[in-house]
């Protein structure tokens, strides 16, 4: 199921990483998979944190936003200790990109159509990634919705000929930047915590095992 390409991150002990570890429980393969399912479990509770921090870092997104796209696709169990989470590809819309609120301006109507528009040649401005200058593209402008009074990055609606749509107040719609796993693809977002999860992951189970091994001891 694990396919960071789509969006989908395995959580539970890679047997090549923990093979020094797993080798102090040689001849108890009940005490091994007991270790692999409380590791994954307790490694469960901090993952999705992790991987929306690695996006928080880089990508010009507030953290509840990114966390709303995160979710776990599968817990662990006894018998399948792999936990799985689930990267949603939603892409965001622009505003998002873009907290200004001082933009919006009077350019809005009751319907949530802009009555009047910045010049074309100043655009709306955003960035998607932190470290980047903010700038302005041309062919969108800032509009209110009255329904949500929300700000709205948006750009004029081209029809399937590559002309402008006609329709009055219909014309209109909200831009959208990228998703969390687009931004993965670009920088390599998730390298970062998913290297973090595999280190929590080991400090788990030799916590896990060590435990294991001193009931052994103490109980001869």
């Amino acid at each position: 199921m694990a396919d960071r390409r789509r969006g989908y991150i395995n959580v539970s002990v890679d047997d090549a990483d923990a093979a020094a570890i797993l080798a102090e429980l040689a001849g108890m393969p009940d005490k091994v998979r007991k270790a692999k399912f409380a590791a994954a479990k307790k490694t469960m509770r901090t993952a999705e944190a992790r991987l929306a921090r690695g996006f928080t870092e880089q990508v010009n997104l507030k953290s509840k936003d990114v966390k709303e796209k995160i979710v776990v696709r599968k817990h662990p169990s006894s018998q399948a200790p792999t936990g799985v989470l689930r990267i949603k590809a939603t892409r965001f819309p622009l505003w998002k990109f873009n907290r200004s609120l001082a933009e919006a301006g009077q350019f809005f109507s009751q319907k949530g159509v802009p009555v009047k528009k910045r010049k074309p040649k100043t655009g709306a401005g955003w960035k998607i990634f932190k470290g980047e200058s903010k700038t302005r593209h041309k062919g969108f402008f800032i509009a209110r919705e009255t329904k949500s009074g929300q700000i709205q990055i948006m750009r004029r609606r081209i029809d399937a000929k590559g002309g402008k749509a006609a329709k009055p107040g219909r014309d209109y719609r909200t831009a959208y930047g990228i998703s969390l796993i687009e931004a993965d693809r670009r920088r390599r977002v998730l390298d970062k915590p998913i290297g973090e999860i595999r280190e929590v992951m080991l400090d788990n189970l030799r916590s896990q095992v060590d435990r294991f091994l001193k009931r052994k001891k103490n109980a001869r």
